[in-house]
């Protein structure tokens, strides 16, 4: 039996952390969730995801060292959404996938994370059709 993919979300936002974690969890993803980077340095030290993914509106002064500690705990890839404003790449950081997107990007994104896929997304996460043009 396949072990089910596990996601570890950062996201500060209720309503963004809410639509994330319905979105992936209704795909068979056990989907973990964080309001700040110090619930999750906490949640790393338990949990072993197969991916963090950061939201927007997580900057603060000291984030390249908790993006460190990030990575010391874990080997997972880290997908930060949002901003990609030509600022230095953060430590640590796999991907940026900068607003706006559609879910089907996001999807996508996800899939190729976790699986290393490069071909183009195909509705593998079984997206209703009316999220799948929902831009965030």
């Amino acid at each position: 039996m396949k072990r089910r993919p596990s996601i570890l979300i950062v996201e500060p936002r209720q309503n963004m952390r809410t639509f994330l974690e319905m979105t992936f969890a209704q795909e068979g993803i056990s989907v973990f969730s964080a309001v700040n980077f110090d619930s999750a340095l906490l949640q790393l030290r338990v949990l072993h995801p197969d991916l963090i993914i950061i939201g927007a509106g997580q900057h603060r002064e000291d984030e390249n060292v908790v993006l460190a500690q990030i990575k010391a705990l874990s080997a997972s890839p880290l997908l930060a959404l949002g901003d990609d404003s030509g600022e230095a790449p953060r430590p640590g950081v796999t991907e940026v996938l900068p607003y706006p997107y559609h879910v089907e990007q996001l999807c996508a994104k996800v899939a190729q994370l976790l699986d290393g896929e490069n071909e183009p997304y195909r509705g593998r996460f079984g997206l209703n059709a009316g999220a799948a043009n929902t831009r965030m």
